[in-house]
């Protein structure tokens, strides 16, 4: 289980009403990101993200993002979704061009 079960993160609280679903809480997959269905308080439904773990903070078991020492979610909205894995997609394959390059080099 995650330092932060995904269904106990609440902030930002001036915009989330509740978890609703929790798509994926970091642990089973191994990728250590939790990833939600929000309900917010004006009636959308995005996703959040967040680290269970974090090496930029203080308390690494706060997770990431956090404020005031709160857990808290980076919020996606469903139709910027797709954008948001396109620019992951976009960062793997900088990883894997480097890998090759590196490799290349030798």
């Amino acid at each position: 289980m995650p330092p932060f079960p995904p269904k106990k993160v609440d902030s930002p609280r001036s915009r989330i009403k509740e978890v609703i679903t929790v798509i994926d809480d970091g642990v089973g997959s191994g990728t250590g990101i939790s990833v939600v269905e929000l309900e917010l308080k004006n009636g959308e439904r995005p996703f959040g993200l967040r680290w269970n773990t974090s090496n930029w903070s203080p308390n690494p078991d706060l997770g990431f993002p956090s404020s005031r020492g709160k857990p808290t979610w980076f919020i996606v909205g469903r139709d910027e979704i797709h954008n948001f894995l396109k620019a992951i997609e976009a960062a793997a394959k900088f990883l894997e061009d480097q890998k090759n390059i590196d490799k290349n080099s030798i």
